[in-house]
């Protein structure tokens, strides 16, 4: 199929498995899960590393990866240094607004071959001393759980996201059956579990296993991004000249 120049097409997808909080995966940091799913994806598309125009990689638990962390997944998967990288922080829809950006990139002509993702590790997310730094005085000290505080807990309503959903399924009256039934051709989205940064590549990476499974033509992939905000994509299966299936976004 003859597509339009700059039309976007993800020609290779891979993800890692998703492991259990403080499970078998819990001895890689974020950058480095990240490095795996990077060169997987080069390895599946037959891409040389250096033809990689940039790197954008979705990641919200950030603390302790130490200095750019979407680098270091790039320099990790054995990307040149001179390869630019970006991370997203997008809540849950990080993966997918990492993959939008990339498209955005080559529909303007910036870029015609990038790479894009998402990244967690909420096993290794650390604890803050917010008071150290100021000097612990006087009285008790307070140690913050920075995997709630930056990645499950709504600032807005000062309130777990749990909390939130139930709240919503009950103002619309949405049970859990009918969410599933209607959204999820494969069951439950958050069922595999739900590493914040990682979830929005996570669902597109499934997406597209379903269409080529399914021989289906469009898919749209959706997921929350925090503060009641969402993003979705929509993508095509495209034949390509080889007949090898494609998804056009």
């Amino acid at each position: 199929m003859d597509l339009p120049p700059r039309t976007p097409c993800i020609v290779a997808a891979v993800r890692t498995p998703l492991g259990a909080f403080q499970g078998s995966l819990s001895a890689w940091t974020a950058p480095e899960l990240g490095a795996f799913a990077i060169r997987g994806v080069l390895e599946r598309a037959g891409v040389r590393p250096e033809l990689v125009d940039e790197v954008i990689m979705g990641n919200v638990l950030s603390a302790n990866l130490g200095q750019a962390p979407a680098t270091q997944a790039a320099l990790g998967a054995g990307l040149p240094p001179s390869t630019p990288c970006t991370l997203v922080n997008k809540v849950c829809s990080s993966g997918l607004k990492a993959v939008m950006l990339a498209a955005q990139a080559v529909m303007a002509g910036t870029a015609e071959v990038v790479i894009a993702g998402g990244m967690e590790s909420m096993s290794n997310a650390p604890h803050y001393l917010p008071a150290v730094r100021r000097g612990l005085r006087m009285g008790d000290g307070q140690v913050v759980d920075g995997l709630v505080k930056d990645g499950l807990w709504d600032p807005y309503n000062n309130m777990h996201m749990g909390s939130c959903a139930e709240l919503c399924a009950e103002r619309y009256s949405i049970t859990r059956q009918q969410q599933v039934g209607g959204v999820n051709v494969h069951g439950g989205s958050v069922a595999l579990g739900h590493p914040i940064g990682a979830s929005g590549g996570r669902i597109l990476v499934t997406l597209l296993s379903v269409l080529r499974a399914r021989r289906g033509r469009y898919g749209l992939a959706a997921i929350c991004n925090g503060g009641g905000g969402a993003s979705g994509i929509v993508v095509e299966a495209v034949e390509g000249r080889a007949g090898r299936r494609r998804s056009q976004l």
